[in-house]
C-alpha cells in the first residue's frame, strides 16, 4: 500500500518526509514497523511513504477535543482527504490493518478510522449516540486514487477520484 497525503486544512502530513523516524506535519507522527519513502503520483521520486505489512503506521499522538478524537465535538462535520494507491498485499490483508485510527472499537469508542480489510477501504466516524460505518471496494491494480470522506454530524459521503461513490447514515 502507498499513501500520500494532500491538504491545505489545520492538520496535514504531506507522508513525503521521514526524518529520525520521525513523519513531518502539522504535529509531529512517530513511525512504526516498516514506512519507506516511494515514488508517488506521477512517479515523482520521494514524495509518498510506502507501509509494508500489518503493524506498520504512524502515530500522531493525542489530539484532545478535536472532531477525529470526538466527532460530538464537530456539528458542523469534518472531510479527511488523501491519496493511495493499493497492491495485491494490501488487498489480501483479512485482518484490520489501520491507515488512521482514533477509535480502536467503534461499539465502545468515539473517534475517527480508516482501515483495510477483505477487499475493502473502511470508513468509521463514532459518536456517543452512534457509529456509521461504510466501504468501498479496492483492487490490487496499483493505480493512484483520491479518497474523500465528508462526515457532516450525521452522514458519511465517499468519492473516489471526485466521483460520489454514496452517502452512509
Amino acid at each position: 500500500m502507498f499513501l500520500v497525503w494532500i491538504s491545505s486544512a489545520k492538520y496535514y502530513w504531506p507522508l513525503s518526509a521521514i526524518s529520525n523516524n520521525t513523519v513531518l506535519g502539522t504535529v509531529l507522527g512517530k513511525v512504526n514497523g516498516t514506512v519507506a519513502l516511494t515514488s508517488g503520483v506521477r512517479e515523482k521520486s520521494n514524495t509518498a511513504l510506502q507501509f509494508s505489512g500489518e503493524g506498520s503506521y504512524i502515530d500522531l499522538g493525542k489530539f484532545e477535543n478535536k472532531c477525529f478524537i470526538s466527532p460530538d465535538n464537530c456539528s458542523n462535520g469534518f472531510t479527511l482527504s488523501f491519496m493511495a494507491l493499493f497492491d495485491q498485499d494490501a488487498v489480501s490483508w483479512s485482518k484490520r490493518v489501520n491507515i488512521l485510527d482514533s477509535v480502536t472499537d467503534e461499539t465502545n469508542f468515539l473517534g475517527l478510522g480508516v482501515y483495510i480489510q477483505s477487499h475493502h477501504l473502511w470508513f468509521v466516524v463514532s459518536k456517543t449516540s452512534k457509529y456509521v460505518k461504510t466501504n468501498v471496494a479496492i483492487t490490487g491494480d496499483k493505480t493512484w486514487r483520491h479518497y474523500v470522506m465528508r462526515w457532516n454530524g450525521s452522514d458519511i459521503h465517499i468519492s473516489v477520484n471526485g466521483q460520489p461513490i454514496f452517502t452512509k447514515r
